[in-house]
């Protein structure tokens, strides 16, 4: 019979141990990092004819983050919420890059690898952006810009090399900054529309916001779950302007969105199912694009 469903799982699945280990996404690289024992296996998500790459030279202490450096060098580890140890794979030393403001309480939120003539990696703390460029062997990296600004989260579209912060009083502003290959670009910063029932404000959580491309606009789509719309926001170097708003019919206490081929899929967790808009048609429709179906298993083969 036909299969019906629009969106489908991938046929074949990466597939890892996942007891006593930790996984890791290098979205940046399409790596998934498994650590377990003391060694990490490197896995590609694009190729799953190439067998794990293992990186097993490495200091056992804890593990909360990891990533590949775009050149494929270095490996940078998050050892605490004040530490980050960046190893090179090629010569097996390590250096650690530590965050301003250690002793008076700053955090590291999380670090992006985004390896431009600027900078080779940022790191995203509680009390700002540091971008560090590595030095030579054995040398910790080199800060070449620290904007201070206190930061609750932040969300990473890396092939805009865009980074969507949560700042400002009661953290109810989102301030974008992009990395291009000679500068830090600051855009506007916005406060997304976050009235809820009865004016009730609600908190701006990370889950809710996802950077994206959409027909090589660059925007910020809104999950505004109390009035189940998506705002959608495109985010320009002098304006963030409201693309369109879209009504998603039905009450989910979650969504989550994926972006495939300039669309928007919406997963409803309550109903289960998945719909998809087009932005370039929400000046004639609002409605999904096709019928709202379930996600589909994997292909029959």
């Amino acid at each position: 019979g036909m299969f019906h469903a629009y969106c489908h799982l991938e046929a074949d699945p990466l597939e890892f141990e996942a007891s006593d280990s930790q996984v890791f996404l290098d979205d940046a690289n399409g790596y998934l990092i498994v650590y377990k024992d003391g060694s990490f296996a490197v896995s590609s998500l694009s190729d799953k004819t190439i067998p794990p790459q293992r990186i097993d030279f490495v200091r056992r202490a804890p593990v909360l983050a990891a990533r590949i450096s775009l050149d494929r060098k270095f490996m940078a580890v998050q050892r605490s919420h004040t530490d980050v140890d960046v190893i090179n794979l090629v010569d097996r030393s390590e250096v650690a890059a530590t965050c301003k403001g250690k002793g008076q309480g700053n955090m590291v939120h999380g670090f992006v690898w985004v390896n431009t003539q600027l900078c080779d990696l940022a790191l995203i703390t509680k009390s700002g952006l540091e971008l560090l460029k590595m030095a030579g062997s054995g040398e910790p990296p080199k800060l070449v810009k620290h904007e201070k600004r206190i930061i609750c989260w932040y969300r990473y579209l890396h092939s805009a090399r865009l980074l969507v912060m949560c700042t400002g009083r009661d953290y109810g502003t989102l301030q974008c900054f992009q990395v291009l290959p000679n500068k830090l670009v600051k855009l506007p910063d916005f406060d997304p529309d976050l009235a809820g029932e009865g004016g009730k404000k609600q908190r701006m959580e990370p889950r809710d916001f996802v950077p994206c491309r959409l027909y090589e606009k660059l925007c910020c789509v809104q999950v505004q779950r109390s009035r189940q719309e998506l705002i959608v926001y495109q985010l320009g170097q002098n304006a963030i302007g409201k693309l369109c708003t879209i009504d998603l019919f039905t009450s989910s206490e979650f969504f989550s969105v994926s972006v495939v081929d300039n669309l928007l899929v919406v997963h409803g967790s309550d109903a289960r199912i998945s719909m998809v808009f087009d932005v370039q048609l929400h000046h004639h429709t609002t409605h999904p694009v096709v019928a709202p179906l379930p996600l589909g298993g994997p292909p029959p083969k």
